[in-house]
């Protein structure tokens, strides 16, 4: 068996299918060897000096899908083949020099959600690039099922080798005793992951001519289909039904999560309807349950669009409610079309996808300029409403007496702000405040603004009085300690045991900033109460306490110390322990 599986020709074979892969899409495996070869370097670069490396990261994982649409769409030979080629360079040489990935004052949120936003525009233009210009639905949906079942089996394939080499490695360590740097699994996870996927996802696409001719539907998605997910979009539909009814006879408004579970249902009722789309004319009852899917669907869009209008009224909108608000729209109008049209054009949904996407990113209503606008214009009417402004600077009002309902729209609107506008500030503050504004840490921007403006105490979780967080992956330490425990404390102990060091331990927190450490019987007490000093310094030396016995050196590290009130804090962190 074993040598038919070496044998030349099977070699060969292989070989040949790779070098194919190679010649047909030589764009998108050159851009997943480079994300590879990135991702290792990387890996072993300190964080600071990694930015340009990591756009360039970013750069062409994002070119892996472009480049793959416009190779497959040189198939059809509608367009010239440099004219393609161009245009997707042209545009990933300017998404890499036009987009800061630490954007101003170190923010990388926009950059991560433009990018993935993108990653999945691209995505979908695989799946609809070689038939733009054609009308032929059924061959739209081969041609898609193939996309589908390859990445299925290119990640299955993928799984086996990286757990198969990784074995491997294992086992020649540990036999002879070679050791061998622990740096080589993540290696060998980067090159299978991005490189190795891709070439075994290109290997099984067939030429665009198969794909035309083909007419069947495989037993195996039908089963999947019927069996597995249609029961799912029921369950769903039952449950998100059944709540609206219970709204409806309570006369109370919808909770935000629901927003979720409608999108998640509609979500999987129109993959259900998108995999049966070449049986539905075979099949009555998938005909009738696709029209039934979308008439149910309106209520449930409706329910989602009052959910998030609660929020978007107490809160305004940030990105995430932005996407929630939009996607729910698409919902709407993708279930209108389905039930309006006659000829059903799956193409639709990819495409309108891929529209929205794209007006989410860029444009005067994109999600960040949404946002922006919408939180200054809520924050500056307070202010003004209320003479916390005096030749456009801030002030105090002694007399200020703010509603429930402003007090969740300041809030609201200077955290926003602080961590995604800060340059919004610079017109509120003088050339101190805002210098100090500037050097804080992201998430205690806020607390100083509010500070400033002597906005009255919150009664409800809004942002933190006093907001630290440090990344310990930063730091790189561990204390030269035999093993950590990390802990997350608001209210619940964390308790464990580790028979390997015949150790039982207990941590809680006793008062505001006093955590109780028992360990065997040794008792250790800490008192935090410097973090709550006026401008205490964030540094990992004065985020670091410790504390020594006999028998142990503890050093506790805090990692997140959140501060909501006089009585309400949670405190998150790590203890090293060093056994003498």
């Amino acid at each position: 068996m074993i040598k038919s599986i070496f044998k030349s020709e099977n070699i060969l074979q292989l070989i040949n299918k790779a070098i194919e892969g190679h010649k047909r899409f030589p764009l998108t495996l050159l851009c997943a060897f480079a994300v590879s070869v990135l991702s290792i370097i990387i890996a072993e670069t300190d964080q600071e000096s990694s930015t340009n490396l990591s756009k360039a990261l970013v750069t062409f994982a994002l070119a892996v899908p472009l480049f793959f649409s416009m190779e497959i769409l040189n198939e059809r030979k509608w367009i010239p083949k440099w004219l393609t080629l161009s245009a997707a360079l042209l545009f990933l040489l300017l998404y890499y020099f036009l987009n800061d990935i630490t954007v101003r004052f170190n923010e990388e949120d926009h950059f991560i959600i433009r990018t993935l936003v993108l990653g999945l525009v691209f995505h979908l233009g695989v799946s609809i690039t070689p038939f733009l210009k054609k009308a032929q639905t059924k061959q739209f949906w081969h041609y898609n099922q193939t996309l589908f079942l390859s990445i299925l089996t290119a990640a299955l394939y993928s799984i086996t080798i990286y757990a198969g080499l990784s074995l491997a490695l294992l086992a020649v360590d540990k036999l002879f005793d070679l050791h061998i740097n622990s740096d080589l699994y993540l290696y060998l996870f980067f090159g299978v992951a991005f490189y190795i996927n891709t070439n075994i996802f290109v290997n099984y696409i067939p030429s665009l001519t198969e794909i035309d001719n083909q007419d069947y539907f495989p037993k195996g998605l039908k089963t999947f289909t019927i069996y597995i997910l249609l029961p799912l979009v029921a369950i769903y539909l039952v449950i998100l039904l059944s709540y609206e009814a219970k709204i409806i006879f309570q006369w109370t408004l919808p909770k935000g999560w629901v927003s979720n579970l409608v999108l998640a249902s509609g979500v999987f009722g129109i993959l259900a309807f998108l995999l049966l789309f070449p049986i539905q004319n075979k099949t009555t009852w998938v005909k009738k349950f696709n029209k039934v899917f979308y008439w149910l669907m309106l209520p449930l869009v409706a329910l989602m669009l009052v959910a998030i209008y609660v929020r978007l009224n107490q809160y305004g909108f940030t990105e995430a409610r932005y996407f929630v608000l939009l996607l729910g729209i698409w919902l709407l109008g993708i279930s209108l079309y389905f039930i309006i049209s006659k000829k059903d054009n799956i193409k639709a949904v990819p495409l309108s996808l891929m529209i929205i996407g794209i007006i989410s990113i860029y444009g005067p209503i994109s999600a960040f300029n949404v946002s922006y606008i919408n939180q200054s214009k809520r924050l500056n009417a307070v202010l003004t409403k209320h003479t916390l402004l005096e030749n456009g600077k801030f002030v105090e009002n002694k007399n200020l007496d703010l509603s429930e309902k402003e007090i969740d729209k300041t809030y609201a609107a200077i955290e926003y702000l602080s961590e995604n506008n800060l340059e919004t500030f610079e017109q509120y503050l003088d050339a101190t405040q805002y210098k100090e504004l500037t050097k804080a840490q992201k998430y205690q921007r806020a607390s100083k603004v509010e500070k400033w403006l002597s906005l009255p105490k919150k009664t409800k979780k809004h942002t933190p009085l006093i907001n630290i967080y440090q990344d310990l992956n930063g730091f790189h330490k561990t204390y030269n300690a035999d093993f950590a425990i990390p802990f997350y404390l608001n209210s619940n102990k964390v308790q464990g045991k580790s028979d390997k060091h015949d150790i039982k331990y207990l941590l809680e927190k006793k008062a505001d900033t006093q955590i109780h450490f028992e360990l065997n019987d040794e008792v250790f007490d800490f008192d935090l109460k410097a973090l709550q000093a006026t401008g205490f310094e964030q540094t990992e030396e004065n985020l670091t306490f410790v504390q020594e016995s006999n028998n142990w050196k503890v050093t506790m590290v805090i990692t997140q110390y959140y501060e909501y009130s006089d009585t309400e804090s949670n405190i998150d962190g790590k203890v090293y322990l060093k056994k003498k």
